[in-house]
């Protein structure tokens, strides 16, 4: 791919501005939740109570996410013929609806609920002035990382190959 002066205008007007929100302020919340988790000791409780309220609102930005997302793609729940229940969306002029939300939106999800769990656990052990068995979880900031930089390379990819078809 050659090198071009509008290569990151053209990245960024590719994908929706919606998209980076969340993906930044997914990261902009991950870290700081990473930083008072491990500040969290029993001395100093109010440091887990800031990281769970944290991981809390990463958790409400995921589902708001999710929410935005199966609104925009017109998804409903459905049993489709003996296929477990789940939510589909059908794109128009589709025969066989499609599956709603990716690998990625999944683990997101689930990694926003367990980072939630395990920062209620640090809390509680905290509230209780006893060291808690979760040390330190980097999970969901590898998570958002990962998240982010797949976007970014999904974004080169397809530019690049509309600029092959060209």
């Amino acid at each position: 791919m050659i090198y071009s002066p509008n290569f990151h205008t053209s990245l960024v007007k590719n994908v929706p501005l919606w998209e980076w929100i969340f993906l930044v302020l997914n990261l902009i919340v991950e870290l700081p939740t990473a930083v008072f988790d491990q500040l969290s000791s029993p001395h100093k409780p109010l440091y887990a109570l800031v990281a769970m309220a944290l991981s809390l609102l990463a958790l409400v930005l995921c589902v708001i996410q999710l929410l935005y997302k199966g609104v925009k793609e017109g998804v409903t729940f459905e049993c489709l013929g003996g296929k477990i229940p789940w939510f589909y969306s059908h794109p128009s002029g589709a025969q066989n609806p499609k599956r709603f939300g990716t690998f990625a939106d999944l683990m997101g999800l689930l990694s926003a609920i367990s980072q939630c769990i395990v920062t209620a656990i640090n809390y509680d052990f905290a509230r209780r002035a006893a060291n808690s068995p979760i040390k330190f979880s980097l999970l969901p900031i590898i998570f958002a990382l990962c998240l982010l930089f797949s976007r970014i390379l999904e974004t080169v990819e397809k530019k690049a190959s509309e600029g092959q078809d060209a």
